[in-house]
């Protein structure tokens, strides 16, 4: 960086040149001039510097203020600073300069001082005072100067070739590509340093690299790949081995570099190439730079290999970060793993954090093919819906066309990253702090509900009375021509599950507007529950239904109720509101504010919810580990098991109620006998076994215990768990599992049977929810009939979070005629 120069004495700078040059404009030889005893001029003036500043937000180009002397070409005072701080700085420059002169220098001021505008001639002159002439004119020594100083400050640069490597010119198209995404999505403003991301590319042979952003105080924005967590870790000790003999550090492992580099920084041979190719740089000429940096950190040329993996994590990690950006949210509880496809087909999968992973791997209850009543069902096998027909003459076709549209679906969503990705630079472009300012006005940051903002500041958010959608809608291909305007159509509500069906897709009803739509979506299907309420548009697009800009957090009927009787009220009408309406920005933007408080009212109940733990003290939570049983094993297990000290074998004679682990409690009973512990139950169906506990640690110590008993009979599949406490306070259904056991064949019956006797005389009881009113009483009036119905809804609602079969609430609101 520019420092100030000394102003005392020959200690100041010289340009080269400059005093020959200077005599030449005035028409007098340097000799001539010398002679004559030529007057003293002082040139001021500032320049923006061709420097990009990227560690700020937004980038910026400082300004460098310069007071230089002529005949001699000394440079007496130079200074950088920030734009905004550009006004009036060439006269508290000299004002400095002045200051700074040693006392006898102070009486010898120049004969004349010359400046580019009026403006700052007036302030020259209130500084310099009216014995100095003050000239108003071009300083073209100025530019030659800044010139030549940015030509000594800027490092020598090996000249580098994007297309080293056996790199093909479609690979750096695709780079530059996924750099343009990588500038929009901004990855290092929301991830903090010490968060790093699991990143699995099959295609590329790729497992468990080690993705670390950086940015953040960096002058240059992108991401380190290492290609392990161990790597990351011997990178992170490098100081503390010792050096080689050549003095150079051993990092202990090689990595993978991308990063932004403004274009001017970059050598001669890259800026040919993006000249002739075509290449397209991002906003603020950003473009990108990638290395393989060998152990010894020396960077060398990437191959097509490392490039191709360099811009799939670049243009991934860009469509990650809009979508679960709020995972690197200090605040977040919920580990994310997600794999991403592009139009090839290619996966990439990207994890935080980083040993978040095992949990998605190996949990069963986790997957869709145990979440899908339909899957694995014969044809002639009777339908699961309880209908009594054939699955091939019920449900079988309808699951088979569901999975096709389940397809369209997902094209169609990659559209709509297509159109953002598109859009996003051009909103940097044309926009600039508009477009950031319109988002921070959300109340909500991208961070927290990427998808949602995005997508409202797109289709929704105006621009001197025009959407980003509508001005940028003739550059787009037909197809996401066609998309855009769909989405435009579509509008930002409060949607609410009214019914689900596993294996095909779910009906959303918008609470304000009243319309419905069919999602034709199983695997949205399976992570619902009836009653959910959802903040997301439904675009209609080629006679499909597509959930879009879903805000990440499902609240339940009383906060969705509340929200909704606010913007009611807000729009001073009743149901059902015109979609007109909706489409507003203010009253959209009013609605993403809303649930944006309720979802961190919703996460603050969660963090705040008891603690429970059992009698050793440890954390409660239900858990379950899986075993294989080797085949024909199994009777020689259960054998091994009764051996074991402190375990009961099963009482009933099929087993069902398991093998009871027993441990000391240091009490004794009434009888003077001691009192035992449970400590987890086995149960063996076939070739399974299930142990369950309820801690982490009781399933350790259960788990050695049996594999030191039954050794190679037994293999470890998979482990889950279940919160006790999460119906209550989260949403346990939702990708979680019951604490497993089998239950005796008629408890959901008898469960059902007493909830029906419960219900029966509930319909007649005076309730606090209600005024103290019956739900009978209640339906009388219009308030209690909304009351009532919200009740219901929660009561539907929380009934789906429990591991029995749901109570059916319909003959109750057909006797209060709410059906």
């Amino acid at each position: 960086m520019l420092r100030r120069g000394e102003r005392d004495g020959d200690a100041g700078a010289r340009v080269s040149g400059m005093a020959r040059k200077r005599r030449g404009l005035r028409g007098i030889s340097g000799g001539r001039a010398k002679r004559r005893g030529r007057e003293v001029e002082w040139v001021g003036g500032h320049r923006e510097s061709p420097v990009l500043i990227t560690n700020r937000d937004p980038p910026w180009h400082p300004w460098v203020v310069f007071w230089l002397e002529l005949p001699s070409g000394k440079i007496l005072y130079h200074d950088l600073l920030p734009p905004d701080q550009a006004e009036g700085a060439v006269a508290a420059g000299l004002r400095q300069l002045i200051a700074d002169l040693p006392s006898s220098a102070k009486r010898r001021l120049p004969d004349r001082i010359r400046v580019e505008t009026d403006r700052i001639a007036r302030e020259v002159r209130a500084i310099a005072g009216s014995g100095v002439e003050i000239v108003v004119a071009p300083s073209p020594e100025l530019d030659e100067l800044l010139a030549d100083l940015n030509e000594r400050l800027t490092p020598e640069m090996p000249d580098q070739s994007y297309l080293e490597g056996g790199v093909s010119p479609e690979t750096v198209e695709h780079l530059f590509r996924a750099a343009q995404m990588f500038r929009a999505a901004s990855p290092w403003k929301v991830a903090r340093p010490e968060q790093v991301v699991r990143v699995d590319l099959p295609a590329l042979d790729i497992e468990g690299a080690c993705l670390s952003i950086v940015g953040r105080g960096h002058s240059a924005p992108g991401f380190l790949l290492f290609p392990s967590w161990e790597a990351l870790e011997t990178f992170a000790q490098a100081d503390e081995r010792p050096r080689r003999p050549d003095g150079m550090i051993d990092f202990g492992t090689p990595w993978l570099s991308f990063e932004l580099q403004p274009i001017h920084a970059l050598p001669p041979t890259m800026r040919r190439e993006i000249e002739e190719h075509g290449w397209q740089p991002a906003h603020e000429d950003l473009c990108p730079v990638i290395r393989s940096i060998g152990r010894d950190a020396m960077p060398n040329p990437p191959d097509a290999r490392e490039a191709e993996i360099l811009w799939r994590c670049a243009l991934g990690l860009s469509t990650f970060v809009l979508r679960h950006g709020s995972v690197f949210d200090k605040r977040a509880t919920e580990p994310v793993s997600v794999s991403i496809r592009d139009t090839k087909g290619v996966r990439i999968r990207f994890t935080v954090p980083y040993h978040a992973y095992d949990e998605f791997e190996d949990v069963p209850a986790k997957t869709s093919a145990d979440d899908d009543p339909y899957r694995g069902v014969g044809r002639n096998d009777p339908c699961p819906c309880g209908s009594g027909r054939k699955f091939e003459k019920c449900h079988q076709p309808r699951c088979q066309e569901a999975q096709r549209h389940q397809a369209r679906i997902q094209r169609y969503r990659g559209l709509d990253t297509d159109i953002l990705r598109a859009l996003f630079e051009y909103m940097d472009q044309e926009l600039g702090p508009k477009a950031i300012e319109r988002i921070f006005k959300l109340a909500t940051t991208p961070e927290r509900a990427p998808g949602t903002a995005y997508t409202w500041l797109i289709y929704d958010a105006l621009f001197d009375g025009r959407t980003v959608a509508d001005r940028f809608a003739g550059r787009l291909a037909a197809p996401l021509r066609e998309w855009a305007a769909a989405q435009q159509r579509a509008w930002f509500s409060v949607w609410e599950v009214v019914e689900i069906d596993p294996g095909c897709g779910f009906v959303l009803e918008d609470l304000l507007s009243g319309e419905r739509r069919t999602i034709v979506e199983p695997d949205g299907a399976r992570k619902l529950f009836r009653r959910d309420a959802m903040l997301c548009r439904v675009v209609d697009y080629r006679g499909l239904s597509v959930v879009c800009g879903l805000y990440g957090t499902v609240l339940p009927p009383r906060e969705a109720a509340g929200i909704v009787e606010r913007a009611l009220k807000r729009l001073r009408r009743r149901k059902p509101v015109p979609v007109e309406c909706l489409r507003d920005e203010d009253f959209t933007r009013y609605l993403i504010r809303a649930w944006n408080r309720a979802a961190i009212r919703q996460e603050t109940r969660q963090r705040n919810r008891p603690a429970l733990t059992n009698r050793d003290g440890d954390p409660l939570l239900f858990t379950t580990d899986h075993f294989d049983i080797a085949r024909g094993a199994q009777r020689e297990v259960e054998r091994r098991l009764e051996a074991l000290p402190d375990v009961e074998p099963p009482s009933d004679p099929d087993r069902k109620d398991g093998w009871t682990f027993l441990g000391p409690t240091g009490k004794t009973n009434a009888a003077g006998d001691e009192d035992r512990l449970l400590l987890g139950v086995v149960r063996i169906e076939g070739s399974r076994m299930a142990v369950e506990t309820n801690s982490v640690a009781r399933a350790d110590a259960l788990r050695r215990r049996i594999e030191e008993a039954c050794g190679s009979l037994v293999r470890h599949r998979a482990r889950e768990h279940a919160d006790p406490i999460a119906s209550l306070f989260g949403r346990q259904g939702r990708g979680g599992a019951a604490p497993a056991g089998t239950p005796p064949p008629d408890a959901d019956e008898q469960a059902l049977e007493l909830k029906r006797r419960h219900y029966a005389k509930w319909i007649d009881l005076p309730l606090p929810a209600l005024d103290g009113k019956t739900p009978r009483e209640a339906s009388r009036t219009k308030t209690g009939r909304r009351k009532l119905d919200v009740l219901l809804k929660e009561m539907e609602w929380s009934e789906q979070q429990l591991s029995s079969p749901p109570y059916d609430f319909s003959e109750i609101r057909r006797q209060l005629h709410l059906d």
